[in-house]
């Protein structure tokens, strides 16, 4: 249409030469919405359901040959019901009959116009993008103001969007990087049900692809014996993981996103080249269980006192030297710190009532504190290869104790109060400088097995026939230890005993 002329109610200018089409539709005007819309159906023409009986005229218009309009209204009575019009059932001449009748292909660009209803738009992803990307921007813009349809259209683009990506990967598969730069496809099968656990081990993995984020329906991913050095920071996307395992690999550091992960328990880092956790660490309220052995740590970030939920933390084989304060704050049952570099006992350790096993075997520490007698939920405690030259008297509040680890120390005697660990199974002693035992000491009466290899020994206490429950006594390289009569016949008993050994 050209921009000088008679103006139609409405529509804007019409050329002054097509008057013809000014009695067309008025012509049309005579008709009723519903006939309108028949019309339009019949002539395959689409997103107009939504438009007024003004935009539907000049969308007839605009799209249809005028002459033809003509034709239709002489006979609109005669108009098919739209419940009666079944493509199968149209023949070929009619096809061919209304595809010449259309002036050119129907133009999407510039129609505030909708297909089907909001809430079905996601059924139909790539043909409501398609259709908005043919908008030209002061179009789209607008009508995102002005129609409340549209805007809510806009605000769901992203999803769209996403669903289409989705739809890709799942299509073609994902792409690893291999540790050679080789790819290495993994196919999705998404005809079937949704991957829960992805489980890649030993593949040689180098990079992994940002398009993980389309399988959110994971709950599990085991990337473990790889050469993985950075995560995708849209790991942080996969908001459904419950499991987390990434150990034996080449990981430097974490994305920060890694705290968006709400819903993950377990996190398995084990075994890489990290240096630091990030502070967003903490945001994994839901964690039980979080191991970070044999990595670079210098430190953990004090955010972690936010796991309110964390049950077992394993940091051994790093360089750890203390802990954060906020730590108190944690239910951990298990505290695995072996083999770091503590000269001191950590001060925060006393204060986790609901430890129930410590280790803090092969550090450097010289004391115990007296506080250690807090953790009367310990059933296991490992202090061996330390520096160790006593025990405070607290440790006979340890009453659940089934094992004790004290060997490589300097310990020269063990106090009185040990004898109290009524329910102590195991006990290592080897490689100290131990003289004597406690007088008392056949009172650990659950004592299956005893170590005290190279040690200082002169003798045994008479009490020791009383461990009627040990089946391993191993009394090597005590150069100095004399057996009397009874001690004698007490450790051929022993040796009697089903699967037992005494080693003198």
């Amino acid at each position: 249409m050209e921009d000088s002329g008679v103006y139609y109610p409405k529509m804007g200018k019409i050329s002054r030469q097509d008057r013809s089409s000014l009695f067309l539709y008025n012509s049309l005007k005579k008709l009723t919405v519903k006939e309108l819309k028949r019309l339009a159906r019949k002539y395959k023409l689409r997103n107009y359901s939504y438009l007024s009986k003004d935009k539907i005229i000049r969308f007839l218009l605009e799209n249809v040959e005028g002459s033809v309009l003509e034709q239709e209204f002489t006979t609109v009575k005669n108009l098919p019901d739209a419940g009666y019009i079944d493509k199968q059932r149209k023949s070929k001449s009619n096809s061919q009959t209304i595809q010449k009748s259309t002036k050119y292909d129907i133009q999407y660009k510039n129609l505030p116009v909708i297909v089907v209803p909001i809430k079905r738009w996601t059924d139909y992803p790539v043909e409501l993008v398609n259709l908005i990307r043919q908008m030209d921007v002061p179009t789209l813009l607008n009508f995102c103001r002005t129609s409340r349809e549209i805007r809510q259209l806009c605000q769901q683009l992203p999803d769209i969007q996403y669903r289409i990506e989705k739809a890709k990967v799942l299509k073609t598969g994902l792409i690893f990087i291999g540790a050679g730069g080789e790819d290495l496809r993994l196919r999705l099968r998404p005809d079937e049900a949704p991957m829960k656990v992805l489980s890649l081990t030993r593949r040689s993995i180098a990079i992994v692809p940002d398009d993980i984020k389309y399988l959110d329906e994971l709950s599990g991913i085991v990337l473990s014996f790889n050469n993985i050095v950075e995560l995708p920071p849209s790991i942080g996307q996969l908001t459904n993981l419950v499991n987390l395992n990434l150990e034996n690999n080449q990981l430097v550091a974490l994305p920060s996103s890694i705290g968006q992960l709400t819903n993950l328990a377990n996190l398995n880092l084990e075994n890489n080249q990290l240096v630091a956790l990030p502070d967003e660490i903490g945001d994994l309220r839901e964690l039980l269980i979080l191991k970070v052995n044999r990595n670079r740590l210098t430190e953990l970030p004090d955010t972690i006192g936010n796991l309110t939920n964390l049950i077992e933390l394993a940091a051994s084989r790093n360089r750890l030297s203390n802990l954060p304060p906020s730590l108190e704050n944690v239910p951990l049952r298990e505290l695995i710190l072996y083999s770091n570099r503590f000269t001191r006992f950590p001060d925060i350790i006393p204060k986790i009532g609901s430890l129930t096993l410590l280790s803090l075997w092969n550090n450097q520490l010289t004391k115990i504190p007296t506080d250690i007698g807090n953790l009367v939920n310990l059933d296991h405690l490992f202090l061996g290869r330390n520096r160790l030259t006593s025990l405070p008297s607290s440790i006979g509040n340890l009453r659940l104790l089934l094992f004790l680890n004290l060997e490589h120390n300097m310990i020269t005697f063990l106090p009185p109060s040990i004898t109290q660990l009524i329910n102590l199974r195991k006990l290592e002693l080897e490689f100290n400088e131990i003289a004597q035992l406690p007088s008392a000491f056949g009172q650990l009466t659950s004592l299956r097995y005893l170590n005290l290899k190279h040690n200082e020994l002169f003798y045994l206490p008479s009490t020791f026939t009383n461990l009627d429950n040990l089946t391993v006594l191993i009394l090597e390289e005590n150069p100095h230890l004399i057996l009397d009569d009874d001690i004698t016949a007490f450790l051929r008993v022993v040796e009697a005993r089903p699967r037992s050994y005494v080693r003198v």
